[in-house]
């Protein structure tokens, strides 16, 4: 384990320590789990209630309406939500338990990439300071032009990861069920009982997108 992991690892004991639950997490673990990644379940709840939130607006908005602070607000959730899923890994990994969590973490980090981009260009839209691009491209200079620019490149890689998303979503509601199958009763209780708590909570957070 590097030394940024170890880090990370000592944050999240000193955060989690003073928990308690009666749960433990995984079918496959040793016999003394720490209370650490008993509190993986809801970390997972959260994370997987952010994509599946991202991904249901994502897939249906109409590109041309997203705007800078949409894909900023998009940005940022995804972010806390790979960071979220990273860390129930590396708990679980610590306690030695046997827990893939790859699909979760692959999904948000393909999104986080993409929507990162989607926030470059959305802003480079809206300055008129950086005009190589457009030239480039074989653009006349201008911010008009480098407007009209940017705004094209930002609806067609929209486009472009709403057709990735129309093939990856149903793969990731597959592996995602075989996951949930796989949780015993009582972490399963607490995934369910945080999810619906962290599903509320990103609508409530992706209310002020497309506006």
């Amino acid at each position: 384990m590097g030394t940024q992991e170890t880090n990370r690892l000592k944050d999240l004991r000193s955060k989690f320590l003073q928990m308690t639950s009666p749960q433990e997490f995984g079918q496959e673990r040793k016999e003394n789990v720490t209370i650490i990644s008993r509190n993986v379940p809801p970390m997972l709840a959260r994370a997987d209630a952010s994509f599946l939130v991202l991904t249901d607006l994502l897939r249906n908005i109409p590109p041309e309406k997203c705007t800078e602070p949409d894909y900023s607000r998009f940005h940022a959730l995804a972010n806390e939500a790979y960071t979220m899923a990273k860390d129930a890994d590396l708990l679980t990994k610590a306690d030695h338990i046997q827990a893939d969590f790859s699909d979760l973490t692959g999904s948000l980090s393909f999104l986080c990439r993409h929507l990162k981009v989607l926030q470059a260009a959305a802003e480079a839209k809206n300055s008129s300071c950086d005009l190589k691009v457009g030239i480039c491209a074989g653009l006349p200079p201008g911010p008009e032009t480098q407007c009209c620019f940017y705004h094209s490149i930002s609806e067609q890689i929209l486009r472009n990861l709403q057709s990735a998303l129309a093939k990856l979503c149903p793969a990731f509601q597959e592996k995602r069920q075989l996951f949930l199958e796989s949780l015993t009763k009582s972490d399963m209780d607490r995934f369910a009982r945080a999810h619906e708590e962290f599903m509320a909570d990103c609508k409530k957070r992706m209310d002020g997108s497309l506006s």
